[in-house]
């Protein structure tokens, strides 16, 4: 999880993880935010 956050793209979304809230983002944005870490995977 902490790989994606080298993305540029993803920066806010670290944020989000980083402050606690990572169940909250993933109920709004998971589908963007999993898209970002398989980019990242690859």
């Amino acid at each position: 999880m902490k790989k994606a956050c080298s993305a540029p793209l993803a920066g806010f979304f670290c944020f989000f993880v980083e402050r606690g809230a990572h169940e909250e983002l993933m109920e709004k944005g998971g589908s963007y935010y999993h898209l970002l870490t398989i980019q990242q995977l690859q």
